[in-house]
């Protein structure tokens, strides 16, 4: 029995250690340009993962070489209609991507360099590349955090199911009522559409993968590799020159811009559009009142015959069209609406330009 667990132990080491092997870099070598599909990922009652099919229109444009550090890529991705940039976290072993542009405009990056703009943790978005998978870890992503290694939502190639066989499906997952009929009825409807098929395949095939653990597993040791291989490479003094020569860059990057902002205040072209803009928000605070939340607590302000509350924080304020009446409830889903029940909070017309008070 010892023997068997141990073969298994062993077995799945080198399954992960295979993925150890690669930094994002070369993952993404397995991605193909072209049309993407969007998945979200949603965690069902039983712990398991759902992938739910998004519409939307997504393609990966280009992979480029990375062009301060040639051993390393970044990408152009359009996703809803919008190009973005995904470049590499991290000089030495790059374990995300991040959502982030290079520094300065085409003439400064043409004449001085690219320069990695700085990723925040908790508001640079992240994004992982696993076996053609781009995994988007969001904003949360935290290294000292493995709850934040679950993906919310997976980018994948339109041909990424192609080649999966009733086969390779594993174990069964247990399903509720709901999730058997859902899949049922996809099942059905894949027989006679041919995108409804190749979705079912790219489903069938995430989970026969079992993805959102494949990326979990990846990161963990990623991370850790990370350390041991930024340590090797920063004790070699050519590269602690280009780290040098990029924060060189980025010094001289953030002098132009602010330099450029402060010649662009000085000019009649923006003393005209302050002036218009000061104008334009008179005009508007003139249609709008200020509701200050004084209870202590939170509450929800529903506009007259609307089934959608705005929340106000306790001691917080908002602007709101001041030709609306709104009551308010402390509790968002109780079901108070507008008209209904739940106290008035301001009476339409009554304070137009001025400011009330919910106590």
């Amino acid at each position: 029995m010892k023997k068997i667990i141990l073969m298994c132990v062993m077995l799945l080491l080198t399954k992960v250690h295979s993925q150890d092997a690669k930094s994002q870099s070369e993952h993404i070598n397995s991605l193909k340009t072209g049309k993407y599909l969007a998945f979200d990922v949603k965690k069902n009652k039983k712990g398991n993962y759902n992938y739910i099919d998004l519409k939307g229109e997504h393609e990966l444009l280009s992979v480029n070489p990375e062009p301060n550090f040639s051993e390393h890529y970044y990408f152009e991705m359009k996703i809803y209609g919008t190009d973005y940039n995904f470049i590499p976290d991290n000089m030495a072993f790059p374990i995300t991507y991040a959502k982030l542009y290079y520094e300065g405009n085409d003439k400064l990056k043409k004449q001085v360099g690219y320069v990695p703009r700085e990723i925040r943790k908790g508001s640079t978005n992240r994004i992982c590349v696993l076996d053609g998978i781009v995994f988007d870890l969001s904003t949360s992503f935290n290294e000292d955090d493995t709850s934040t290694f679950v993906p919310y939502r997976l980018y994948v190639h339109e041909d990424f199911g192609k080649d999966f066989k009733a086969s390779d499906k594993k174990k069964k997952k247990k399903l509720s009522l709901k999730e058997r009929m859902e899949q049922s009825m996809m099942k059905k409807l894949a027989k006679s559409n041919p995108e409804m098929q190749a979705t079912y395949n790219i489903i069938q095939k995430l989970d026969a993968m079992d993805a959102v653990n494949l990326v979990q597993d990846y990161l963990k040791l990623a991370i850790a590799k990370q350390k041991v291989e930024e340590s090797k490479w920063t004790q070699n003094t050519n590269n602690t020159k280009r780290l040098e020569l990029v924060e060189e860059r980025r010094e001289l990057m953030l002098k132009a811009m602010k330099k450029y902002n402060e010649d662009l205040m000085d000019t009649p072209e923006w003393r005209r559009i302050q002036e218009n803009n000061r104008r334009a928000n008179s005009a508007s605070a003139k249609n709008n009142v200020t509701i200050k939340n004084e209870t202590g607590r939170d509450i929800y302000l529903y506009a007259e015959g609307s089934m959608n509350g705005s929340r106000l924080s306790a001691g917080s304020k908002g602007s709101f069209s001041c030709s609306t009446s709104y009551y308010y409830a402390f509790n968002g889903n109780s079901g108070t609406r507008g008209g209904n029940a739940g106290p008035l909070a301001y009476s339409a017309n009554s304070s137009c330009g001025g400011t009330v008070s919910v106590r």
